[in-house]
């Protein structure tokens, strides 16, 4: 027998039986499948600047998952490991499979940016170069035309929202206020921020009460103490874009979007 057939017997998938019944051989369709999503790993892997054990253990599976999948020692991972695999890359199973992520045009337009951490009490610098990570998220089709961002809530100031309670580890997705075009009105809920030396920045949720001659900006916590206080903005509301660091009056509000939508988007499975 020659080595060449010798070499194909060898890369030929193994067939193994579950109580007495044979699985299926590998078809044209899974190798094809199993190719993209190795090449989509790899992508990411090289994107952020990682490697296939660090990838594995974020994922919270086994040190050698991801080398034994890349390197074509296990060709079955299942969806729930890959699911894990994709979020530690900061990413989607669909976009780790497609390759698209911020490289097409038509994958940018369900993705915007992780711009904020919303903390109250907590200041922040921006980064620089205002380099900001991705999320999906889905299209808008009344304003097809709004830039729209995203924030992770890090407080329990809106906890109790009447809505639907908004608590730690939640996204949040909002309208910018500035390329929309919007106004701030009473009953909705906003993203607004402060600075107390304009390099830093306070990120906050609150929802807008607004008056003849003030906007009173209100959280809805179940945890009583500086929460309960709203925050009180005379004369016209700032609105600015949420990436911008325009010089604006120390410890005034700056209104940035409008909230839209906020949920868990990584659950644990």
């Amino acid at each position: 027998m020659s080595d060449e057939t010798n070499r194909k017997r060898a890369k030929r998938p193994r067939k193994r039986s579950t109580n007495g019944t044979k699985v299926p051989p590998v078809t044209v369709e899974d190798q094809e499948w199993i190719g993209r999503l190795r090449d989509g790993i790899n992508h990411f892997i090289l994107k952020r600047g990682t490697n296939a054990k660090a990838v594995s253990l974020k994922a919270g599976l086994g040190a050698t998952f991801v080398s034994d999948f890349l390197a074509d020692r296990s060709s079955a991972p299942g969806m729930v490991p890959m699911f894990r695999v994709a979020t530690a890359l900061g990413t989607t199973l669909a976009n780790l499979h497609g390759g698209e992520d911020d490289l097409s045009p038509s994958a940018l337009l369900n993705q915007i940016e992780l711009v904020a951490i919303i903390e109250t009490g907590a200041f922040r610098d921006m980064p620089k170069g205002n380099k900001f990570p991705r999320v999906h998220a889905a299209p808008i089709k009344s304003l097809p035309g709004a830039a729209r961002f995203a924030g992770t809530v890090k407080d329990r100031a809106m906890d109790a929202c009447t809505t639907s309670p908004m608590t730690p580890g939640m996204e949040v997705h909002w309208i910018d206020m500035a390329s929309a075009d919007l106004a701030v009105e009473s009953g909705n809920i906003y993203v607004i921020r402060r600075t107390r030396d304009g390099k830093s920045w306070e990120w906050l949720i609150r929802r807008a009460k607004v008056f003849s001659d003030r906007v009173e900006y209100h959280a809805e916590s179940t945890i009583g103490g500086v929460w309960t206080e709203p925050i009180v903005a005379t004369g016209k509301p700032l609105i600015d874009v949420p990436i911008s660091q325009k010089a604006r009056p120390k410890g005034a509000p700056i209104v940035v979007g409008l909230v839209y939508h906020w949920g868990y988007t990584n659950p644990d499975l």
